[in-house]
């Protein structure tokens, strides 16, 4: 089982800026967020031998750690660079709106494949689906996964779990309060 969570809200999260690898700090709404995924994770391993996996960026580890405290027991984090959000390169620290205004070929390039198209100095879905598998196959099949990343490489990593095609995987969302399970090839969403 694959227990997949997302960090919690930030402050760029909030006005809509492209965070990519940079960073932005929890807000207090994304810290409760994290608070209301344990109680709910903490339900699903009930106790069970896990591993912990964090993205390497400052808020996933970040809400990986409150998480984990949240937890009976002291659990050690891997922090995996493989679950870092897909890179916004050059576009990172813009807000959709300077993007399509500063940017406007670039951004209707992307808007006209999603799945392909290199945001200059930065990724793809398709570069970002490669990754997610190269994640997926690293996992042991003997134990339970959790892993706190966002949602653009959450969106490939069960794409690529589910075996979906491009169009369905670009379909999937999650909430920074929604938990994703994958099992037995399907997946179920729970709402902390």
């Amino acid at each position: 089982m694959i227990i997949l969570a997302r960090h919690g809200q930030t402050e760029w999260n909030k006005i809509n800026r492209l965070q990519g690898w940079e960073n932005s700090p929890l807000t207090e709404l994304g810290k409760q967020q994290a608070k209301s995924v344990a109680k709910v994770i903490a339900k699903l391993i009930n106790d069970s031998e896990f591993l912990f996996f964090s993205s390497s960026l400052g808020r996933a580890h970040d809400t990986a750690k409150i998480i984990s405290s949240s937890l009976a027991g002291n659990y050690e984090i891997i922090v995996d660079p493989l679950l870092k959000e897909c890179s916004y390169g050059e576009w990172s620290g813009l807000t959709s709106s300077e993007v399509k205004t500063q940017r406007p070929d670039e951004w209707n390039n992307r808007i006209n494949d999603k799945w392909n198209y290199v945001i200059p100095g930065g990724e793809s879905y398709s570069l970002l689906s490669k990754r997610a598998k190269r994640w997926l196959n690293t996992l042991p099949e003997d134990h339970t996964i959790l892993a706190v990343s966002h949602e653009m490489i959450g969106r490939t990593i069960r794409g690529a779990y589910l075996g979906l095609n491009t169009q369905e995987t670009m379909a999937l969302k999650q909430k920074n309060n929604e938990i994703i399970i994958l099992k037995e090839g399907i997946e179920t969403k729970l709402l902390a």
